[in-house]
């Protein structure tokens, strides 16, 4: 099947041509699909900020593979990070295990976790995980208690039926 392609004309300010012949250059692929990549996020964000989302940019390390992360997403919190939702680990009275959820533009929901001690000032078990929605979500044991409080505190979403 063949896509029919579209030919669309870009100007370039005098002050810019030198970037745009460098970028012709390096771009193996040619030019199309950065642009075509770059208008897409531009949209993504525009879109997203219209909404109320913000970027969130979140540097950690991973408790996992011990490697420094950046991650950046559009969202919207509904614990931060200065007002997780925690609570106190059954094994140790002094730690807590807390959570930052934040609704994506998209629509899933991103969980960020640490646990912190009262009378020591680190942090350990950094993780984040995202879910397609608050349901798969609440299916996560790990995470389940915090989206649970996440959906009361945001509220519910009505479930139209077809019946």
């Amino acid at each position: 099947m063949l896509v029919p392609r579209m030919n669309k004309t870009i100007y370039i300010r005098d002050a810019d041509v030198g970037v745009w012949d460098r970028a012709k250059e390096l771009a193996a692929d040619g030019l199309s699909p950065i642009i075509v990549d770059a208008l897409r996020a531009y949209v993504l964000g525009r879109e997203a900020r219209h909404k109320g989302f913000e970027r969130i940019l979140l540097a950690f390390t991973d408790s996992e593979s011990h490697v420094p992360k950046k991650i950046a997403f559009y969202g919207r919190w509904i614990y931060d990070l200065q007002h997780p939702w925690s609570y106190s680990a059954e094994s140790d009275d002094l730690a807590h295990r807390n959570f930052a959820v934040a609704e994506t533009a998209k629509g899933g929901v991103a969980v960020f976790s640490w646990s912190s001690h009262d009378e020591v000032e680190y942090e350990i078990g950094h993780t984040f995980k995202n879910y397609s929605s608050f349901l798969k979500a609440a299916a996560d044991p790990f995470v389940r208690p915090a989206i649970q409080m996440a959906m009361s505190k945001r509220g519910v979403e009505v479930e139209e039926l077809d019946i």
